[in-house]
């Protein structure tokens, strides 16, 4: 009985992702290049703790002439600035 309702629990949690009133776009997980806009890299902010093999991973891709998925944000609710959610490691290599 506990796995049905974690089973239950999981389901009605991703459907409010879904279609909530938490409604996500998990769209833009999937097919990000639909959603480009280009952004100022000063109104990015991200954490700088990534490996070092990661950054060079990318760079190694940039290096070799290969398309990397865009760096997925989220805006402030309050300011005009953005935090990375996913590509920390490609964001690195913007400091650099």
């Amino acid at each position: 009985m506990l796995i049905d309702d974690f089973v239950s629990t999981v389901k009605a949690d991703a459907s409010d992702l879904i279609s909530g009133k938490n409604r996500v776009n998990v769209d833009v997980f999937f097919q990000p290049w639909k959603y480009v806009v280009r952004l100022p890299l000063e109104k990015l902010t991200a954490d700088p703790k990534v490996s070092l093999q990661g950054v060079e991973f990318y760079k190694q891709k940039i290096v070799n002439g290969e398309k990397l998925r865009p760096i997925i944000v989220v805006k402030h609710p309050r300011k005009d600035a953005y935090a990375v959610l996913d590509g920390h490691h490609r964001f690195q290599l913007t400091a650099n």
